[in-house]
């Protein structure tokens, strides 16, 4: 009897499998209010992700601040790839890189099946053709092509914020 108790406490005590990625649905925070141009194009990646995902996706819209209410709650969230952000890269700019963004530290699986899905529901030919009636231009990068952009438009913008003397009150 002794056995089996020993048994069933190190079952317990032994680490959980992890699970499949999502594993509960996918929150996509639009840092817009809704009805725009961002809000549509996410809803438009939504519909195409969940049944590729096998799970809910849902679209929240959260603007204020320039986009920093959505970043900061999707920057806040867990680090499990189920909170993501649709942000353009810099609105100072004539044509504003736009990504889908996860907060830091979020599982490298999670964010290659994320990659790939939302790749592969860019490529199809109905979001495409939506996209374009959008005035939208498709441009796929890689995470590492899109992190560089992302680095160079945060230099530039440091750039001219200290040029302004432009300071955080934090």
């Amino acid at each position: 009897m002794r056995i089996w108790s020993l048994a069933f406490l190190l079952l317990f005590a032994l680490p959980a499998h992890p699970q499949a990625f999502p594993s509960k649905p996918v929150r996509i925070i639009v840092v817009y209010p809704p009805g725009g141009t961002s809000d549509a194009v996410t809803r438009l990646l939504a519909d195409k992700l969940a049944p590729a995902l096998g799970q809910q996706v849902l679209v929240e819209n959260r603007g204020g601040a320039g986009g920093a209410i959505g970043m900061d709650a999707m920057a806040k969230s867990a680090p499990d790839g189920h909170t993501l952000a649709f942000s353009a890269i810099s609105p100072l700019t004539l044509l504003p890189h736009v990504g889908i963004f996860a907060p830091g530290r979020t599982p490298p699986g999670a964010l290659k099946r994320l990659h790939e899905e939302i790749n592969a529901a860019l490529a199809s030919p109905e979001v495409a053709e939506r996209l374009v009636k959008l005035d939208n231009v498709v441009a796929p990068l890689g995470a590492e092509q899109f992190a560089q952009v992302v680095r160079r438009e945060y230099e530039a913008n440091a750039k001219i914020v200290a040029r302004a003397g432009i300071r955080s009150d934090q």
